[in-house]
């Protein structure tokens, strides 16, 4: 294959196959190297605080009782760094927005009947 070539050819055949032969090898290589990382101890998915998630379903329905769900949540979180942060702090943001929405709605009702 090589018996043709001189000098500067083979130094150019060289030149671009040594790239292509460290690529070759190290590509495969590096990959799996990363699969056994990833495999080699077992990960689970970070529990997610149960009041959190009741939290944030009861944001839709009820403004008090996701507004207690979300604080007991986050305290709760806080102590045992279980995951749910993000859905305890919607659980409080929207349930005092749909409480303070539910007062001024029962406001109107009960000052539309006074009259």
């Amino acid at each position: 294959m090589f018996s043709g070539l001189v000098g500067w050819h083979l130094a150019i055949v060289l030149l671009v196959l040594s790239p292509v032969l460290v690529l070759a090898i190290a590509v495969p290589v590096s990959f799996a190297q990363g699969r056994a990382r990833r495999e080699a101890g077992l990960v689970t998915d970070p529990v997610v605080e149960p009041l959190a998630i009741a939290g944030f379903v009861l944001a839709f329905l009820v403004g008090p009782a996701a507004v207690v769900c979300g604080v007991l949540a986050r305290s709760r979180i806080r102590r045992s760094g279980r995951a749910g942060w993000g859905f305890a702090v919607y659980a409080v943001i929207v349930g005092w927005l749909l409480t303070a929405i539910q007062v001024v709605a029962l406001i109107g009702t009960i000052a539309s009947m006074t009259r």
